[in-house]
């Protein structure tokens, strides 16, 4: 047991400095909150950042063109806002799973989109309570699930996230799945997914 005390916070710890580029802490003060956005007005290849509510980290939208599933993305709205809204959890001391969940915000649609990852969540502990754990019991070992997600910019008016999820049993290499998701700026609909 003492064992999965250990090796979880190994775990958490490289997938935090793996996922962590693209991620900033909050401005210690005002002044440097509005520097840095004064900077991120006249250099759009800074990232964008906002201050995080409260218990949430902040992700940082990368200003510049990206490519994803063969498509060119331009950056995501300048007045969108997207903070982290991490869900943790154990499963009889057996899987530990944390999942930052996007919570948007500064334009219109944002409710929408949020409404959409919040039914994701229950999907995304049932597969840590149910197949991760299963798993780590037929292996007799113990589990870690997280999942992260990118803000990848914009395209045809459509928002693209995309999500990755990767379970790690013992000190096997870790299972990893990902998805990436297509909202409308306009009305935060869910277009569709890769």
């Amino acid at each position: 047991m003492k064992k999965f005390y250990v090796f979880l916070p190994c775990v958490a710890l490289t997938l935090a400095l793996l996922t962590g580029c693209g991620q900033a802490q909050a401005p210690a003060a005002a002044d440097n909150q509005s520097e840095t956005q004064a900077e991120t007005q006249t250099t759009p290849t800074q990232p964008a950042e906002t201050a995080p509510a409260e218990n949430q980290e902040q992700e940082v939208v990368d200003m510049e063109t990206d490519v994803v599933s063969g498509q060119t993305l331009e950056a995501a709205p300048a007045e969108l806002v997207c903070t982290s809204n991490p869900q943790d959890g154990l499963v009889e001391d057996a899987v530990g799973y944390s999942f930052d969940l996007p919570v948007f915000s500064g334009l219109d649609c944002a409710e929408t989109i949020n409404g959409f990852y919040e039914g994701l969540l229950p999907e995304l502990t049932l597969y840590a309570q149910e197949t991760v754990y299963n798993t780590a019991m037929e292996q007799h070992t113990v589990a870690s699930v997280f999942g992260s997600y990118t803000v990848d910019g914009q395209t045809e008016g459509q928002l693209v996230v995309s999500y990755q999820v990767s379970a790690q049993y013992g000190e096997e290499e870790p299972v990893v799945s990902s998805r990436t998701d297509y909202f409308d700026l306009e009305s935060g609909e869910h277009l569709k997914m890769e």
